[in-house]
């Protein structure tokens, strides 16, 4: 595991530091491991990062992130699932990503685990 580092807001959230915010692009996404539990995805859209779990709800492998994004929709590369990553919500049914809360300063990319 990589030394992430954290810090406290003013309103008691936890945010870990995961990467430098020109690591994430528009219309493609980036992976972070931080450990057995969390394997997430990054994308931007229209500007803003957005993370979900990684990990497919269908076949449970690691590979949300390498999926076509259009429009803040993922396509799953194993089957075609779709997902909207600003809210981990699929386009049909009832399967969902879970969605980690992101913020963007100082040249870095923040997320909060809770």
């Amino acid at each position: 595991m990589t030394d992430y580092q954290t810090f406290v807001d003013a309103d008691g959230i936890e945010w870990l530091r995961i990467c430098r915010s020109a690591e994430v692009h528009e219309r493609h996404g980036k992976r972070i491991e931080i450990d057995v539990e969390f394997d997430l995805a990054l994308f931007r859209v229209s500007g803003n990062v957005h993370c979900v779990s990684n990990v497919c709800p269908h076949k449970r492998m690691p590979v949300i992130y390498d999926g076509v994004i259009e429009h803040g929709i993922v396509t799953c590369p194993m089957h075609g699932w779709r997902y909207d990553v600003r809210t981990g919500q699929k386009d049909a049914g009832t399967s969902k990503l879970p969605c980690y809360q992101t913020r963007e300063e100082d040249g870095w990319v923040y997320v909060n685990l809770q």
